[in-house]
C-alpha cells in the first residue's frame, strides 16, 4: 500500500480571515489522475463553503492570484466549520473541517450534517471515492457531522473587511 499525496487548501471568507482543509489521495496512479481525485474533492468542498478558494498545494497545487473574498451568508465566517468524521479501512477515524459551511447542508437545528442534502452527499460521495489515509488506507464509511465554532486567537487587523462593506474594517 502505497502512501498518500497531501492535498491543502487555503479558503478566505467574507472578513478575510483563512480557514484551510487538508487530505490525502492516493500515490498510486498518474499525476493527471491524482490531480482529478484531488479537484473533484475540492469542487465538491466549494459546493458546501461560503468561503471562496485562495490557493491550493498538492496534486492540484494552484497558483496564488489576487485575494478572493467568500460569499456573505449563514455561517459566513472561517470561525464556523462542518466537521465530517469518516472512518478508514485500517479502523482509524478521520475529520475533516469546511469552513464557513453553507446553511442548506444541514438538518432543521443548523448543528447536524444531513447526509442526504445534495451538496453533502456529493462531498461524502468524492471523499469516499477519493481520499485516502496518509499511510494509504482508503477511507469506507461516512460516520456524521456536527457544526463547530472555534473563536479566531488572533486580532483583526487591516486587512479583515467589515463583510457586508467592500472596504477595510478599522
Amino acid at each position: 500500500m502505497a502512501n498518500g499525496l497531501k492535498e491543502i487548501a487555503t479558503w478566505r471568507d467574507s472578513k478575510g480571515h483563512i480557514g484551510k482543509t487538508a487530505f490525502y489521495v492516493a500515490s498510486s496512479g498518474t499525476a493527471a489522475s491524482q490531480q482529478t481525485a484531488a479537484d473533484t474533492v475540492l469542487t465538491a468542498i466549494q459546493a458546501i463553503t461560503n468561503a471562496a478558494v485562495q490557493h491550493t498545494t498538492g496534486p492540484a497545487t494552484s497558483l496564488a492570484g489576487p485575494v478572493v473574498y467568500g460569499t456573505t451568508a449563514d455561517f459566513a465566517t472561517a470561525e464556523d466549520k462542518a466537521v465530517f468524521t469518516f472512518s478508514a479501512a485500517d479502523g482509524s477515524l478521520h475529520r475533516y473541517r469546511i469552513p464557513a459551511p453553507k446553511v442548506d447542508i444541514f438538518e432543521v437545528d443548523t448543528i447536524t450534517v444531513d447526509a442526504d442534502q445534495t451538496d453533502a452527499a456529493a462531498y461524502i460521495t468524492a471523499v469516499l471515492a477519493n481520499v485516502v489515509t496518509s499511510a494509504g488506507a482508503a477511507l469506507t464509511i461516512f460516520l456524521g457531522g456536527v457544526r463547530t465554532r472555534t473563536k479566531f486567537q488572533r486580532k483583526l487587523s487591516i486587512t479583515d473587511k467589515v463583510p457586508e462593506l467592500d472596504e477595510p474594517a478599522e
